[in-house]
């Protein structure tokens, strides 16, 4: 596995997204919720709730196909236990400014006889047009969207917007599986020291420990202070110690046994699943179930009341998710499916990782970075090039030892002792 030096970790904190949701609810209907990156807006939503709707009781879902009003199949539902829905919900939903400024109700709906819901989003002129589905609020949405926009035709499931480079078709693209290991691991060690902080034990103590325990994995891992930020940063792993952290770290040493564990089975089914989706043998189908199971896991909600003995703490929220994550889950076996045939490792990029790791290294140690002599200066590019082209002709053409004058040195012993003749 190469190097990877495309992101630094100062360019992950300048670029952390940060969610801001103001809402004195219930005593005010009104929620505002913001993305925002280095203090900029990036998009914004406002709610208005008009109903919060209830939940129904011993509500179960029928296991059988059945069509809906836009004749479209109806999958399975998830079963309760995962996710409560509920109905006689009504909430008005506002984004955009100006021309592209959108509102849409959103209400759902529940058959107690059926134990079917009816998700539906009315817009428009006082909300005259309706698009509805009774198969998940996602399918609806992608009705009010392909409403919305008729000539939008996507390819791949969940492509609505145009590419941005119009120049390589959707289909021809194929995500680089090392990268996909690359930012979701960083993810995972990134939410590990977020709870450490988040419970305030980010100290002395817990840094050695970490430190320690790279330390017995034999990774190169250390914590400094920046002195400007006042905050701490890490090393940023390359590609080998990456996976070793995941597979080997302990993190008994950092949380209760019962977290520790739950935990560690993220991390042991998220390198399950990245070994299957680099096998090109494995069945997409079977990597489709593997990856929204892994999903499950990251979402796995918490259980009772913070303020129980009983409590159970759950692992991470949806706005947690990374779209490294999403393409892995959701597009992996598609992907695995249509390249079978070569499987995902055939388009790696690990060797142009390996090519920029090593112009990085040439342009810092082996050339003058567009310095040096006025009347003979050369741009730092030339330079790599041609230490490229020296390096390849010379491997390529090896030189024959030039001759070269040998000195014997002979010892002759006499009765003083040993002395040289040369």
């Amino acid at each position: 596995m190469s190097l990877d030096s495309e992101y630094s970790e100062q360019e992950n904190i300048d670029n952390k997204l940060c969610i801001k949701e103001e809402s004195t609810y219930p005593f005010s209907n009104k929620i505002s919720y913001k993305e925002c990156k280095n203090n900029v807006t990036k998009r914004s939503f406002n709610y208005l709730i008009i109903k919060e709707g209830v939940y129904p009781v011993n509500s179960e879902f029928p296991s059988k196909k059945q069509k809906t009003n836009n004749s479209m199949p109806s999958k399975i539902k998830r079963s309760p236990q995962h996710y409560k829905i509920p109905y006689n919900y009504i909430v008005e939903t506002t984004w955009g400014r100006a021309i592209k400024k959108r509102t849409v109700r959103c209400e759902i709906d529940y058959n107690k006889d059926t134990h079917i819901y009816q998700f539906q989003i009315k817009y428009g002129s006082d909300f005259q047009q309706v698009v509805s589905s009774n198969i998940s609020p996602t399918t609806v949405a992608k009705i009010y969207e392909q409403a919305l926009n008729p000539n939008t035709k996507a390819t791949i499931s969940g492509h609505i917007a145009p590419p941005l480079f119009s120049v390589i078709p959707i289909n021809n693209i194929v995500f680089d599986e090392l990268h996909v290991f690359l930012r979701i691991t960083d993810r995972l060690w990134a939410l590990v020291i977020a709870e450490i902080k988040e419970h305030d034990l980010f100290n002395d103590l817990t840094r050695k420990v970490i430190v320690d325990e790279m330390q017995r994995l034999k990774v190169s891992f250390y914590f400094w202070e920046n002195k400007d930020s006042k905050t701490w940063e890490y090393t940023s792993l390359v590609g080998d110690d990456k996976e070793i952290v995941i597979k080997s770290f302990n993190l008994q040493l950092l949380f209760r046994s019962s977290r520790a564990n739950l935990i560690r089975k993220l991390w042991d089914d998220f390198y399950e699943l990245y070994c299957s989706m680099k096998n090109k043998t494995t069945d997409p189908i079977q990597l489709k179930k593997q990856a929204l199971d892994w999903l499950l896991l990251f979402l796995t909600p918490s259980q009772g009341n913070p303020n129980d003995l009983n409590f159970t703490q759950g692992l991470y929220l949806p706005n947690q998710i990374t779209s490294y994550m999403h393409v892995l889950v959701y597009h992996g076996w598609e992907l695995l499916k249509k390249h079978q045939r070569w499987g995902l490792r055939a388009f790696s990029c690990s060797a142009v990782e390996k090519k920029n790791h090593n112009q990085v290294s040439a342009f810092f140690r082996k050339t003058l970075k567009n310095g040096g002599n006025l009347l003979k200066r050369k741009p730092a590019i030339q330079e790599i090039i041609e230490f490229e082209n020296r390096t390849l002709y010379f491997t390529c053409n090896p030189l024959k030892e030039p001759n070269s004058v040998k000195k014997l040195r002979i010892k002759r012993k006499t009765s003083k002792g040993f002395i040289r003749v040369y």
